[in-house]
């Protein structure tokens, strides 16, 4: 009787220990699949060798896809099965067969076409090859996957009973799967039948995609307007202009009536003789997507315009006024790499690009934070080191400001300074008590927004005893609203302060109509070009359209943070996270809107969103040819470079890349090192060491001419770096050039007196350069006709 149970437990065990036998069958041929394509990839020359680290990644991905495929079908399987017995085994083995098929297939043409398929499948491989050859590969494919599967499934019966001492197999398929969805994906380590199902899943998801006629939606005719001309009085210059975007200064800062005017005293004096907008907004919720609005009126992608991949052509205040003579600067406390900041920054041609890599040791960063942390070199320091720098007025300036102080941390230099004054605030102020208990709980919040009102005022002052300080326009801004106090509803994150402050103005004044920072270009370039004339196009796809233009029908579309536009104002309406509101005088919300004009709001508002995402993917923001239009500064690489180069880096961390090509360099593989220099560069622009090493490696080749370029540049945008003189200063004694080596002593001097390495490479200048002197007399000398001898008569 007893046996008889057991013999029946067993039998209504064996689809399940035949289920995980398929699961593990599967695995495998995904494994064999991975070592064909290393093997194959390395024939060809793509590869170093077929282990490698992109082999480990490709089969801890197939681990997570097999793990998510097994997850899946275990729903199936146990349905089917609960229909006929082995119903479920054989219908799931099909399935199984067809992913490996499919696997096969996509694997072969990426390793013939160096690329990986998405949604369009069908089409491009049909399209590829003959129909003989297509069906030969599907046969063969078909096959392979059928014969590989069964032969592994056989073999799999043989390690079950280790599998079945394990926990609950479902548990561990899906704690394998939720720890591969942290690794970084490249083509040459992904599963590709996963790449297609997910490419295939995003496009069926999409329900709202552009299907406008214009190749262009966004591209326009330039209106030129002339609100904002009579409030300022230009002179005969072109004025400089200087942008400052306050990191999370929201509008309750500044203004009549702000709750927290308090904390800054400067920002509030000086709004009493500026242009002041009471109503404006950010276009997005996140600092790092600040830049791109206020200098470019520029969409935002799915996760921010820095973040998109695709080379795009836009007009910016950087290209266009650089274009038309101005000098261009960005200056910043901190990283610059961060959220691909350099990259765009190095698109427009910015002259000076200031980060954290521009300060030394003569300034201190702001204090660490919980992780030992520093977030980068505080307000005053930035502007400190600004005015210290020697500066080209010869022609007009757009310096570029973000600050980054008066954000989460709130760390700052002399914070029990600055906590005092806040408590000074508290004692002599006269808030709520409701205000009063949120100031006291953020003390660090609200003195490091003191201290950067204190940094902004000492700015701002000694930028008066210039001569430029007449003929200058200021535009005082924040980034977003700081999420970090209470907001009373969803407009709030994006309510910031808007300040023009100029000797130019005429006289101040206070506007209520709502605008943006996608405002701000339209306005900046046409007041210039009103007065003295500039090259601009005739055709722009600008989100704003002028400070003053249309406050009754403007549009403002809103980022709130990364993958999430779910806002949207059109006229008086808003509509936030699908609820529809009427927005006030003060832009307080009211849910009694007018039915008829809120569905028009949202239909403009899913229009907007697959314009965003059309112009955003398929580089259809303003046509190629145009004026003022950068110019890609983006190396190209082949399809097969990208292989090689995705075998030896994968992920996000470009120091560890640099380290890698470093390494390479040493190895004597100079070639490629200077490929994956190229790469790095590519991604960061401004990582200083990866330029250095470049410039090392061509002077390693005797290309001597470009590592002097390459190095020279290093040491005029990283004059605090000593590994680029060092690097320079080896090249010029290879090349025998000591005078130009001299040449940098007083540049290290300024930066490096302390320096021995330096001073003993510009000491082996000197003596090169008394040597070089020497043979030249010598040579002089012996090169000199003798004088004849008079004949004797």
């Amino acid at each position: 009787m007893i046996a008889g149970i057991t013999d029946k437990k067993l039998k209504e065990q064996r689809p399940l220990r035949d289920y995980i036998r398929m699961v593990l069958a599967f695995f495998i041929c995904l494994s064999f699949i991975s070592f064909w394509q290393q093997g194959h990839l390395y024939q060809q020359g793509l590869l170093d060798t077929i282990i490698n680290k992109s082999l480990f990644l490709l089969l801890v991905h197939h681990t997570g896809f097999a793990s998510l495929a097994g997850i899946i079908l275990a729903f199936v399987f146990n349905l089917l099965e609960g229909v006929k017995r082995s119903f479920g085994l054989y219908c799931c083995g099909i399935l199984f067969i067809t992913l490996i098929f499919t696997e096969i297939l996509t694997t072969l043409y990426f390793t013939e076409q160096h690329e990986l398929l998405g949604s369009d499948f069908l089409e491009i491989y049909s399209g590829r090859y003959t129909t003989f050859r297509l069906i030969l590969r599907l046969i063969i494919g078909l096959l392979s996957a059928s014969l590989g599967f069964l032969l592994m499934y056989r073999l799999m019966a043989r390690v079950y009973h280790h599998i079945s001492r394990m926990y609950p197999f479902t548990l561990i398929l899906l704690t394998i799967f939720l720890s591969t969805l942290m690794s970084h994906k490249n083509p040459v380590n992904e599963n590709k039948t996963q790449h297609l199902l997910d490419n295939a899943l995003a496009e069926l998801l999409d329900r709202n995609p552009y299907e406008g006629e214009a190749e262009y939606p966004l591209l326009r005719p330039r209106a030129t307007s002339t609100l904002l001309t009579p409030y300022f009085q230009l002179g005969e210059e072109r004025p400089n202009i200087v942008i400052l975007v306050v990191d999370g200064l929201g509008a309750d800062f500044i203004g009549q009536g702000a709750r927290y005017a308090a904390f800054s005293p400067f920002l509030n004096s000086l709004a009493e003789s500026s242009l002041v907008w009471d109503n404006f907004l950010s276009n997005q919720g996140t600092s790092y997507a600040a830049i791109p609005s206020v200098t470019g009126s520029l969409p935002f992608g799915t996760r921010g315009f820095n973040k998109i991949e695709q080379q795009l052509n836009r007009h910016t205040l950087f290209s266009l006024l650089g274009y038309n003579g101005y000098r261009t600067s960005f200056n910043y406390g901190g990283n610059t790499a961060l959220h691909n900041l350099d990259r765009f920054l190095v698109d427009e041609k910015t002259d000076e690009i200031i980060g954290r890599k521009n300060f030394g040791k003569n300034y201190s960063q702001q204090p660490q934070d919980d992780a030992g942390v520093s977030k980068g070199y505080p307000d005053k320091a930035l502007f400190t080191r600004w005015h210290r720098q020697e500066k080209d007025w010869s022609k007009p300036r757009l310096d570029v400001f973000q600050t980054l102080s008066s954000s989460k941390p709130f760390l700052i230099p002399q914070q029990a300074v600055y906590e005092k004054k806040v408590e000074f605030i508290l004692e002599t102020g006269n808030f709520s008590k409701e205000t009063e208990n949120r100031i006291s709980r953020n003390t660090r919040l609200f003195s490091s927004v003191r201290y950067m009102d204190d940094a902004i005022s000492h700015f701002i002052r000694q930028y008066k005893s210039y001569p430029q300080f007449d003929n200058t326009i200021f535009i005082i801004t924040g980034s977003h609203n700081l999420t970090e106090l209470p907001q009373e509803n969803n407009l709030d994150r994006y309510r910031v302060p808007l300040l023009v402050y100029s000797p130019l103005i005429n006289a101040p004044r206070r506007f209520q109509n709502m605008a943006s920072h996608a405002d701000i270009v339209p306005s900046v370039l046409d007041l210039i070009d009103q007065h003295y004339g500039l090259d601009l196009p005739s055709e722009v796809a600008w989100l704003g359209e002028g400070l003053l233009d249309h406050p009754d029908r403007k549009t403002i579309p809103l980022f709130r943070y990364q993958n999430s536009i779910e806002d949207f104002i059109m006229g008086s309406h808003f509509t936030s996270n699908g609820q529809m509101y009427k927005i006030g005088p003060s832009l307080e919300l009211a849910e009694n809107y007018n039915k008829e004009a809120g569905a028009d709001v949202e239909t403009a508002f899913q229009y907007f969103k697959a314009v965003n995402r059309y112009v955003t993917m398929e580089n259809k923001l303003i046509p190629p040819a145009q004026p003022g239009l950068y110019t890609s500064t983006r190396h190209s690489f082949s399809k097969e470079e990208m292989i090689w180069l995705q075998s030896v880096f994968n992920g996000v961390d470009f120091d560890n890349a640099y380290k890698q090509a470093r390494q390479i360099a040493f190895d004597g593989d100079w070639d490629r090192a200077d490929l994956l220099c190229r790469f790095i560069l590519d991604k960061v622009p401004g990582h200083a060491d990866t330029e250095i090493l470049r410039g090392r490696l061509a002077a390693w080749q005797g290309k001597y001419e470009p590592a002097e370029k390459i190095l020279s540049e290093a040491v005029r945008k990283y004059p605090v770096y000593s590994d680029a003189y060092a690097a320079l200063l080896d090249t010029y004694f290879w090349n025998a050039k000591h005078r130009e080596a001299l040449e940098l002593q007083p540049d290290i001097i300024k930066y490096h007196p302390e320096n021995i390495i330096l001073q003993e490479k510009l000491q082996r200048a000197s003596s090169g350069l008394k040597k070089q002197l020497v043979q030249e007399r010598k040579k002089a000398r012996e090169d000199k006709p003798n004088k004849p001898i008079a004949a004797k008569t």
